[in-house]
């Protein structure tokens, strides 16, 4: 007497959505870590651009607030038309 019965194809399509399953996963959180890989550089760049531009303008005073206030790192930002 049989208890169940095997379907194999049944079987090797849930190992294959299985398998799609965990490669969009995995992509998903690749994309992500790239995604927080370039704003980061992104953020890095558009700073030191701001910094360069603040320090040419004799304003040491401003970008250290600038550093440790975000509010008004973003009006420098503006004024100095830095996107």
């Amino acid at each position: 007497m049989i208890l169940f019965e095997y379907d194999e194809e049944a079987h090797i399509n849930a190992f294959r959505e299985e398998g799609r399953i965990e490669g969009i996963e995995k992509g998903r959180e690749e994309g992500r870590i790239e995604g927080i890989e370039k704003g980061r550089a992104e953020g890095e760049v558009r700073f030191a651009e701001l910094a360069s531009k603040l320090l040419g303008d004799m304003r040491q005073e401003d970008l250290m607030r600038a550093i440790n206030d975000k509010a008004y790192k973003e009006s420098l930002y503006e004024e100095y038309g830095i996107a």
